[in-house]
């Protein structure tokens, strides 16, 4: 949205916006017409309409984005995303269509001073460069909000994302520990009969595999085959990622 807000649209230091400048198109003047005042408040109007697509949209934008909040299905999620990439897009253009005609105003505004009895500071030059001014301010605020839209939801996707990266190397990391726990169970329960069915507080404590099952071997030299077997599954299993 930045690149539709160039310098052209920043308000004057010491001019006003003059919004009820606005409401001069309905009035009934008679040199209106002769003055250019006709045609001039037709294309304000026109401007008009576009922000009220814009309101639309920007509504459209916020609702998608809250029902994303509760979509658990990634096709839901899908066709979400699609809806609001076809909005932007729209809001993209209806922008770049407004800042070109407020863009024509100003041309306009300026042409339009040769004119008898509309030179600079006159009450017709005064109407038409306020109410281009209003415009400026009008479609600099509107592109303001849908900016800070977009900087909300990506504020929230990153956020989302750091905290499903941090669940997903907890659960990996949860699923390791109980799978690890397992297989000193298993090993445990086949040495019951040798006093090894206590390594496994030693085990899922940090110490060292090896030096676990050493301590038990020592009592019992019978076990190296078993205490080999052992050590090569575990460091298999974990080493081969």
């Amino acid at each position: 949205m930045n690149d539709l807000l160039s310098e052209s649209f920043e308000n004057p230091r010491g001019q006003d916006y003059g919004h009820g400048d606005l409401e001069m198109g309905t009035q009934n003047n008679s040199n209106s017409a002769e003055l250019g005042l006709d045609d001039f408040f037709k294309k304000v109007q026109s401007i008009e309409k576009q922000y009220e697509k814009l309101n639309k949209l920007l509504k459209k934008l916020q609702d998608a984005h809250e029902e994303s909040k509760a979509v658990t299905k990634a096709a839901a999620m899908k066709a979400i995303k699609q809806r609001m990439e076809k909005d932007v897009d729209e809001v993209g253009k209806i922008g770049r269509f407004i800042k070109s005609k407020i863009e024509e105003l100003d041309k306009e505004n300026l042409a339009n001073r040769q004119k008898p009895g509309c030179g600079k500071g006159t009450g017709v030059d005064r109407s038409r460069t306020a109410t281009t001014l209003s415009l400026k301010k009008k479609f600099k605020d509107k592109m303001s909000e849908f900016q800070a839209l977009r900087e909300n939801i990506h504020q929230e996707h990153r956020e989302i994302k750091k905290k499903c990266k941090k669940d997903t190397q907890q659960t990996q990391i949860e699923s390791e520990d109980e799978s690890f726990e397992i297989k000193v169970l298993f090993f445990a329960r086949a040495g019951d009969l040798t006093g090894m069915t206590d390594m496994k507080m030693e085990v899922t404590s940090g110490t060292d595999v090896g030096d676990c099952l050493d301590k038990r071997i020592a009592k019992f030299p019978g076990l190296k085959e078993l205490r080999r077997c052992m050590v090569l599954a575990l460091n298999e299993e974990y080493t081969t990622d």
